[in-house]
């Protein structure tokens, strides 16, 4: 299908926001792993067992070609996949920087705090982290979250079928972040596809120019307007952030500032938390003694979220570029060599968990590190914790009796950098 666009840069003919936000998410998700492998992890427990930290790209492991090797092609790679090694490298900023997201995200996102260090990036990030509070997910959950889940479930909740992953899962958390920023949500599809096209590493510089051109035009007159007319959303956040510097003295965000952060909240708040929504949904459904013991109880839903984070983190990897001669674990690495870091190893981690490969919903708690460690832990973790949680509640008490279509076999999770299900085919009564 093709659709028409007058956006501000004139008219524009692109194919079905829907059909382009498909293209382009399955280009990046094999760059990932998805659909390419099924299990890692038993693969991860061999290198905690023999080498935890292992010269080469994560996706050389599994012998495939991924996105993880070629930010910085002309430098030494290895990877570490015990939890221990993998917390002390991010703790040490000094370091292991993470200017390594640089060349993916600098040419279309800007300098943010993604990939700045101590003290440059707690400059920018305190300037905004008041709006990611505990406290202001209350809001956010009452003004954002369970209307966009009450949305999409009115599209379908008459069918008694559906594949929520792509109808629920992969739509809600885009609509979120689109209402909080208080941008227009009539093509969502439009914004996500873009975001995707702006952040992945596989993606062409010609593409990603394009997308970043698109969206800023987009962006920038609602920066001006939220500066003269200010609200609640992040964007007036943003526009009246001010950024303290090492010597006390404080200054406003200027335009280009408050762009970059727009640029990576609109990819972070969405491209994470729907893969997540549908690994906890095929988590349930494999399981129906234990769905229904969250249908029956409730207040379980948290320990739900927390083991589903830790047991199939969506994102699976980040990176940091070594700045001096160091070891890890005993191993030397040299300056300039790009250290991996595998998430979802760390988290399947034998001397951390018992059974770890299991989703135990009893186990004791214990701090995992889906959502990163020290300066750069997940701006956003309490929104994802949040939103996980709303969003499977929303289902639950909307679709009666909700469970997998017997129609339809078990999902297949696949994924390294990326975990995601292939579907989440469901079922549940109609009500008149």
């Amino acid at each position: 299908m093709i659709v028409v666009r007058r956006g501000p840069g004139g008219i524009c003919v692109s194919t079905s926001s829907d059909e382009a936000f498909a293209q382009v998410n399955a280009e990046r998700d094999r760059s990932m792993g998805i659909g390419v492998v099924d299990d890692p992890y038993p693969a991860y427990h061999e290198m905690q067992a023999t080498c935890p930290v292992r010269p080469g790209t994560l996706s050389g492991l599994f012998g495939f070609e991924g996105t993880d090797g070629k930010l910085h092609e002309d430098r030494p790679h290895v990877t570490v996949y015990s939890y221990e090694l993998v917390e002390a490298v991010l703790k040490d900023t000094e370091t292991f920087s993470s200017a390594w997201y640089d060349p993916q995200l600098v040419p279309s996102i800007g300098r943010s705090i993604l990939h700045m260090d101590p003290p440059e990036h707690q400059q920018h990030r305190v300037a905004i982290q008041g709006a990611f509070s505990r406290r202001e997910m209350e809001w956010w959950e009452t003004e954002y979250v369970r209307p966009a889940c009450d949305h999409h479930i009115d599209q379908f909740v008459g069918r008694g079928q559906a594949d929520l992953y792509s109808e629920y899962c992969v739509r809600v958390p885009i609509r979120v972040i689109a209402l909080a920023l208080g941008l227009p949500t009539d093509d969502l599809a439009w914004f996500h596809a873009n975001a995707v096209k702006m952040t992945a590493g596989g993606t062409k510089p010609e593409d990603a120019a394009v997308a970043t051109q698109q969206i800023e035009q987009l962006l920038a007159p609602l920066v001006e307007q939220r500066r003269a007319r200010p609200g609640r959303d992040l964007i007036s956040v943003l526009a009246a952030a001010e950024i303290t510097d090492g010597d006390g003295a404080s200054r406003p965000l200027p335009d280009d500032e408050v762009l970059t952060f727009c640029k990576l909240l609109l990819p972070a708040g969405a491209n994470t938390t729907y893969r997540s929504l549908g690994l906890l949904l095929t988590e349930l459904f494999a399981d129906g003694a234990l769905l229904q013991r969250v249908r029956d109880d409730r207040s379980l839903i948290p320990d739900c979220v927390e083991e589903l984070v830790r047991l199939e983190h969506s994102t699976s990897l980040v990176g940091r570029l070594c700045t001096r001669d160091t070891e890890i674990g005993g191993v030397p690495v040299a300056a300039g060599t790009v250290v991996l870091l595998s998430l979802a190893a760390a988290n399947h981690d034998p001397t951390r968990w018992d059974a770890p490969d299991d989703f135990d919903l009893d186990r004791p708690l214990v701090p995992n590190i889906a959502f990163g460690w020290g300066f750069h832990r997940c701006l956003g973790v309490h929104l994802a914790r949040m939103e996980l949680r709303v969003a499977l509640n929303a289902l639950l008490d909307r679709l009666p009796d909700l469970g997998p279509d017997p129609a339809f076999g078990p999902a297949r999770i696949t994924g390294v950098m990326f975990r995601a299900p292939e579907h989440v085919r469901a079922r549940w009564r109609v009500t008149p």
